[in-house]
């Protein structure tokens, strides 16, 4: 059973048995690996995601994987992620807390001339640790993303 759940693509899982029904998300817990459950939640949160169409929009948090689904996308400049809470500028696709557009525009056109992350400067510029070094540092354990 919990192949047929593995190798399935779509999210939802149709009876192996030939009964026709549907498994509910319960069963498919119950019948497979973390791994393999880990891997279905992923597949319906892009499917989800992907139905939405340019109504969702993604967290630019490093190592987040967040989104929200957001209406008139057009007239707002900030949502929250639901995932790890930081506040994204939809303009800039960055998160930029406590600084302008404007700002954030000229601290990545110092960033490109300096050759310093545009965190490094934020975290200057405010004062403040917003936690990117322990984001980073963590990244950089998982080797997923250099910053």
């Amino acid at each position: 059973m919990a192949s047929s759940i593995e190798l399935q693509e779509t999210v939802e899982i149709v009876c192996p048995q030939g009964c026709g029904g549907r498994l509910l998300e319960k069963e498919i817990k119950a019948l497979s690996s973390r791994e393999v459950f880990r891997k279905w939640e992923e597949r319906g949160m892009k499917a989800a995601k992907a139905s939405l169409g340019e109504c969702a929009v993604e967290c630019n948090w490093p190592g987040c994987n967040g989104w929200a689904e957001m209406d008139n996308i057009d007239s707002r400049r900030i949502f929250v992620c639901p995932f790890c809470g930081k506040q994204n500028c939809i303009k800039c696709k960055a998160v930029h807390d406590g600084v302008s557009c404007e700002e954030f525009d000229q601290l990545k056109a110092k960033a490109a001339t300096t050759g310093e992350s545009v965190m490094k400067l934020l975290e200057q510029q405010e004062g403040r640790d917003w936690g990117f070094s322990q984001v980073r540092n963590q990244l950089a354990r998982s080797k997923q993303v250099v910053l």
